[in-house]
């Protein structure tokens, strides 16, 4: 049987409304738009694998810019999803 006090989960979001990606003084990046939602989940150990702590991590970024059918604006700054699987012990 799972114990509440054992999982935490969280969630979060934002809009990041960003210069145009052809100003280049006010967006050197090339960054456009995006919506960005990152997903939490803890998962804490008892007995034998106590202080051993579970984490996975979702981040999906959602292009929501005008990029102008250009993949340099897009290719690694938006349309990923990167997901980590975290182990931590604490003594």
């Amino acid at each position: 049987m799972l114990q509440r006090d054992r999982v935490d989960c969280s969630a979060g979001a934002g809009y990041y409304r960003l210069p145009d990606v052809k100003d280049y003084a006010l967006n050197k990046y090339g960054l456009p738009s995006y919506i960005q939602v990152n997903l939490d989940g803890c998962f804490v150990f008892v007995r034998r694998l106590k202080g051993l702590e579970a984490h996975l991590l979702l981040v999906t970024k959602l292009n929501k810019g005008n990029n102008y059918n250009d993949k340099r604006f897009i290719f690694n700054k938006v349309n990923l999803l990167q997901y980590n699987f975290i182990l931590n012990y604490n003594l």
